[in-house]
């Protein structure tokens, strides 16, 4: 069963609907954000990426702040992942 948001945002097509909704699903599953909270991101990123939950938008959706302008992303690469990266603001938002 697809909810009203997950309809609108296909355009009102249930099928699409759907598959989005199956597919956000499934990468939650690969990416194991239903455990994510357990997760221990390297302190190199944890002092070096300032990410945070800024406010709460008029529906109630919190709005996320990545500053990467002023981010040095080849440096962080060096010391961390790109997956431990999205996985720190995928546990931000969670």
């Amino acid at each position: 069963m697809c909810s009203d948001s997950n309809v609108s945002a296909r355009k009102f097509d249930p099928i699409a609907a759907e598959k989005m909704l199956r597919e956000s699903l499934k990468w939650r599953q690969d990416w194991g954000i239903d455990d994510i909270q357990s997760w221990t991101p390297p302190e190199a990123l944890v002092d070096r990426l300032p990410v945070g939950i800024t406010g709460y938008d008029k529906e109630g959706s919190p709005v996320l702040c990545v500053p990467f302008s002023q981010l040095d992303i080849a440096g962080m690469l060096h010391a961390v992942t790109k997956n431990d990266i999205i996985r720190l603001v995928a546990k931000t938002v969670e």
